[in-house]
């Protein structure tokens, strides 16, 4: 969780990502770390541990007056570990940028692992 704030409900378990059965979730600032015009890709693992709405992992981009400019985002919504992948191209007037994963109050767990963001053009 270095880097990453916790916006409650999170925990490490075996190495990865933990959130629930409340709701809750954790963003990383990425502001800095992406260039306008340039395409980056969001990949990693994720699951739930019973059958439920599923838990969210996205990225926010905003300009200075917070309009949201980019949020591309994935849901998952099945029991076996899934892949998570999409990507995203950085137009101009980003402000700030947050990837994050949430999930909303139900009875599983959303369990996220090996998130990852590379440069892709």
């Amino acid at each position: 969780m270095t880097g990453w704030i916790d916006w409650g409900n999170t925990a490490i378990v075996a190495g990865a990502l933990q959130v629930g059965t409340s709701a809750g979730g954790c963003g990383q600032d990425i502001t800095g770390k992406i260039v306008a015009g340039k395409t980056y890709k969001v990949t990693g693992t994720a699951r739930i541990t019973t059958a439920a709405e599923g838990v969210w992992v996205g990225i926010k981009l905003m300009n200075a007056s917070g309009a949201v400019l980019v949020n591309p985002v994935q849901l998952v919504a099945a029991t076996a570990s899934t892949n998570v992948s999409f990507t995203f191209t950085v137009p101009a007037g980003v402000a700030s940028a947050n990837i994050f994963v949430w999930k909303n109050a139900n009875g599983a767990y959303g369990v996220v692992d090996n998130l990852s963001l590379t440069a892709v053009a």
